[in-house]
C-alpha cells in the first residue's frame, strides 16, 4: 500500500489499498490518520509532469530554430570538486570526541537501503533518524553534549551519529530498526537540557512600462506564441517596466541537480553553489545518470523559470533575472535530512527566497476521502514532522527568507503534508493555458472548514523552460505534457524576489497579504479552493506605496525611518559572513535624533537587540544631516557592531527617500563603508526579531 512523494511538477497514477482507505474513513478519523500515515510515499525527487488521462493532444508546432550547445557543457566536469563545509575550521571536526565521526567520515549519508512500509508511519527509512538542535548557548558544545548523552542512553555499536555538522546543528542517527521509536521517546524524555527535535527520515523523490526582454522566446520571428503565454496575464512585462531583480537579492533553488554551463543560468549571479549529496559545490548531475529521468534536468528546469538570464539573445526569461542564484541539490536519493540541511544551508547563507518543488504525495483522491475527511485527517497525523518543519520556519523568517513551496499534484488537500502547514510560508496551486484551476493541482482554501493553505496560483501548464546542454523544452508532445504546480512555484519564487528587491525588509506574512490583496480569482471546478492568480506589476507597485516619498516626509520628517535593506555583515579578518540587521533613524526634532540597529551580543545570545547611539539632526530644505556623537551600544553586553558616522535623509528626483552617508566599525563591514539606503516610514521597531547569529566570529 504506497504512494510516491513527487517533486510537484507531476501527479501520475498510484496503486493503493483504496477500499481499506475506504474503510478506515468511514470507521472513523484515528483510523483514518493511521490509513494516511500508511499511504504516505518517502519523496521521490521527480520530474514536474503531469499526465492528463483522456485529454486530446496538442496539434505539433515548430520548435525554436537555430538554438545549440554552444557551452560545451559536460556531466562529468564538476563545478568544484572541494567540500564547501564545515564552513568555518573548526578543531572539533579533526577530532570531534568519541561519539561523533571523524573529519573523514563525517559525509552526508548516501544509503538507500532499509526502506520499509511502517505499520504505522508508512514508507520511511526504517534504522535512521534525523536531530536538529535548537539552542544559542554559545558556551558550550551542544552537538558534542548532545552525541555524549544520546550515547549514554544507548551504548551499543548499533547505535550512531554517523553525520553531524556543528553550524547547522544538525544530527543523522543510524539505530536498529526494532529499536527506532524507544530511540526517539527515550531521548525525549531523557535529554533535557538541550532542546532539540527529532524525526523519522523520510524518503522525497522528483517530481510600469512594458519591457520584453531580446531573446528568441520574445523577439526571433516563427517562435510560436504558445511558448510564452504564461507572461502576459500574470503581468510579467509591466513587472519588468518597474524592476527585474537586484543582485541584493539572493533565490535558493533547492532541488534535483542544475547545469551552471547552461547560457541562462551561468555567470556571476551564481553564487555559493552546494550539493547536499555530494558534500561539495559540484551540482552537475553524474555523467553515467539516465538523461530521460526527471532528475537530470528538473532542478535547471525549475531554476530558468524563476531566474534565467534575459537579454542574453538565446531561449527566455526567468521572472527574476537579475537577482542571484543559489543551487542547492539534492540529488536523486532525497530523504528529511537532505531537504532539511539543504534548507539551513540557504538560510546560513544569506537565501532571502527558497524554492522548494517537492512534497508529498498521500494518494486520497484514490482512497475514497472526501476533502473535509482529509482535513480533519492533518489534524491527527505527522504532528512530529510538522513540529521540525515549523523550527526551520520560524528560523527562515527571523533571517527573512521566504520559503516558496509547490503545492502539489493529486488534487487533494494541501495540509496533509506536514511540512505545508505553516503560516510562515506560500504554498503555491497551479492554473491553466485559460487561467482556471488546473486539473490535478492540490487545494487549500475551504471556509467552512477554517483552513486556508493554497496561498497563491501561478501558471502550471505548456510551460517553456531550459533544459541541461544548453537546450529548452520545444518539442511538441514534451511541452503539452510539461506541467505541474513545480513550474507555478518558481514563477512566485521569482515574484517573491522581485518585491523583495524593492523591500527586503518585508516579512513573508507581508507578502502573502499583498499577493492576495493583487491577485485574481481563479476559475475552473476548483478555482474557489486554490490562492489568487499572482498579478506580479500590481504587487510590485503595492510594495512601493509602502516606500517613503518625498513630500510625505517634508511634511513629517520626524518619526522612525528604517532602511528597507537588509545589511548583511562581513567579518573584516575572515570575509565570513556573520549576519545581518537594518540601520533606523529616530528624528525626536529638529536637532536631535537617535540611531537604531539591530545587532548580536558578546556571548552571541540576544536576538534582534536593539542597539543605538544618540545623533545630530539638521533639517535643511527638505533634507536631514544627521551624524553619530559615539559609537553605537546595546542594551545589554552589546559591543559596538556598527557606527553610523554621518550622512544625510533625502528625497531623489522620483520622490523617493533615501538615507546616504558612511557606515562601519573597526570589527565589521557591509558591502561597501559608503552606502545609499532607500527608507519607509516604521511605526515602531519592529517587534520581529532580526536575524540570529551563525555561529561565525573573528
Amino acid at each position: 500500500m504506497g504512494r510516491k512523494v513527487v517533486y510537484f511538477g507531476g501527479g501520475g497514477s498510484a496503486s493503493g489499498d483504496g477500499d481499506g482507505i475506504k474503510r478506515g474513513v468511514r470507521n472513523g478519523l484515528k483510523f483514518l490518520a493511521a490509513a494516511f500515515v500508511l499511504s504516505m510515499i518517502l519523496g521521490m525527487l521527480r520530474q514536474c509532469h503531469h499526465e492528463h488521462e483522456g485529454q486530446t493532444e496538442a496539434t505539433p508546432w515548430d520548435t525554436i530554430p537555430e538554438i545549440s550547445d554552444t557551452t560545451g557543457f559536460k556531466p562529468t566536469e564538476p563545478i568544484e570538486a572541494t567540500p564547501v563545509l564545515p564552513p568555518v575550521e573548526d578543531p572539533n571536526y579533526k577530532d570531534p570526541g568519541e561519539n561523533l565521526p571523524n573529519a573523514g567520515d563525517n559525509r552526508m549519508p548516501s544509503d538507500t537501503t532499509g526502506l520499509i512500509d511502517d505499520p504505522d508511519k508508512g514508507k520511511i527509512y526504517s534504522n535512521q533518524l534525523t536531530v536538529i538542535i535548537d539552542e544559542e548557548d554559545k558556551t558550550r558544545d551542544v552537538v558534542k553534549q548532545w552525541a555524549d548523552e544520546f550515547k549514554a542512553l544507548f551504548p551499543g555499536e548499533g547505535y550512531k551519529v554517523t553525520f553531524y555538522d556543528k553550524n547547522l546543528k544538525i544530527l543523522h542517527l543510524v539505530v536498529p530498526p526494532e529499536d527506532r521509536e524507544n530511540v526517539k521517546a527515550t531521548v525525549k524524555a531523557k535529554i533535557t537540557d538541550i532542546k532539540f527535535y527529532i524525526t523519522d527520515n523520510r524518503s522525497f523523490v522528483t517530481e510600469g512600462e512594458r519591457v520584453v526582454p531580446q531573446d528568441e522566446l520574445f523577439t526571433k520571428a516563427g517562435v510560436p506564441e504558445l511558448y510564452r503565454w504564461y507572461f502576459e496575464p500574470i503581468q510579467a512585462y509591466e513587472a519588468w517596466g518597474i524592476t527585474r531583480g537586484t543582485g541584493d537579492v539572493t533565490v535558493a533553488i533547492v532541488d534535483s541537480y542544475f547545469d551552471l554551463k547552461h547560457a541562462e543560468l551561468s555567470g556571476s549571479r551564481v553564487t555559493a553553489p552546494f550539493s547536499v549529496e555530494k558534500w561539495s559545490r559540484d551540482v552537475e548531475p553524474d555523467a553515467q545518470m539516465d538523461r530521460e529521468d526527471p532528475n537530470f534536468y528538473h532542478g535547471t528546469v525549475v531554476a530558468s523559470i524563476a531566474l534565467a538570464t534575459a537579454d542574453n539573445g538565446t531561449g527566455g526569461s526567468g521572472i527574476a533575472p537579475k537577482c542571484r542564484f543559489m543551487p542547492i541539490s539534492v540529488g536523486s536519493h532525497i530523504q528529511t535530512l537532505q531537504i532539511l540541511y539543504g534548507m539551513l544551508y540557504a538560510v546560513n547563507n544569506g537565501a532571502d527566497v527558497i524554492n522548494l518543488s517537492l512534497g508529498i504525495d498521500f494518494g486520497a483522491k484514490e482512497h475514497g476521502a472526501s476533502i473535509g475527511e482529509q482535513i480533519e485527517a492533518s489534524k491527527l497525523i505527522g504532528q512530529e514532522e510538522e513540529e521540525i518543519w515549523e523550527y526551520i520556519y520560524n528560523l527562515s523568517e527571523k533571517r527573512k527568507c521566504t520559503i516558496v513551496y509547490a503545492a502539489g499534484n493529486s488534487t487533494e488537500y494541501i495540509g496533509l503534508d506536514p511540512s505545508k502547514r505553516s503560516r510562515n510560508i506560500l504554498n503555491v496551486s497551479s492554473v491553466n493555458y485559460d487561467l482556471k484551476a488546473s486539473d490535478f493541482t492540490n487545494v487549500g482554501n475551504y471556509e467552512e472548514h477554517g483552513v486556508h493553505t493554497s496561498t497563491i496560483s501561478a501558471p502550471g501548464e505548456l510551460m517553456f523552460a531550459a533544459k541541461p546542454f544548453n537546450s529548452y523544452i520545444t518539442d511538441p508532445k514534451e511541452l503539452h505534457e510539461s506541467a505541474g504546480t513545480s513550474y507555478s512555484a518558481p514563477i512566485v519564487t521569482g515574484a517573491v524576489a522581485l518585491m523583495k528587491s524593492i523591500d527586503n525588509s518585508l516579512t513573508t506574512r507581508e507578502i502573502i497579504k499583498i499577493l492576495d490583496e493583487t491577485g485574481k480569482p481563479v476559475g475552473g471546478t476548483n478555482g474557489s479552493h486554490i490562492g489568487k492568480l499572482i498579478q506580479i506589476k500590481d504587487a510590485l507597485q503595492k510594495v512601493k506605496e509602502g516606500i517613503a516619498q518625498g513630500d510625505d516626509f517634508r511634511k513629517k520628517p520626524m518619526g522612525l525611518w528604517g532602511s528597507v535593506k537588509q545589511v548583511k555583515y562581513y567579518v573584516v579578518s575572515t570575509g565570513l559572513y556573520s549576519g545581518q540587521g537594518r540601520p533606523y533613524f529616530e528624528i525626536k526634532s529638529e536637532k536631535e535624533g537617535r540611531a537604531h540597529i539591530y545587532c548580536v551580543t558578546e556571548d552571541k545570545k540576544v536576538i534582534g537587540d536593539d542597539c543605538t547611539a544618540a545623533m545630530t539632526v539638521k533639517i535643511v530644505d527638505g533634507e536631514v544631516v544627521v551624524g553619530s556623537t559615539g559609537e553605537i551600544k546595546g542594551t545589554g553586553k552589546s559591543r559596538p557592531y556598527l557606527g553610523i558616522k554621518s550622512g544625510k535623509i533625502y528625497s531623489d528626483e522620483s520622490g523617493v527617500v533615501h538615507f546616504k552617508g558612511v557606515t562601519g566599525d573597526r570589527n565589521y563591514s557591509m558591502y561597501d563603508s559608503e552606502c545609499d539606503y532607500v527608507l519607509k516610514r516604521f511605526d515602531k521597531i519592529m517587534e520581529e526579531t532580526e536575524p540570529e547569529y551563525n555561529g561565525e566570529n573573528e
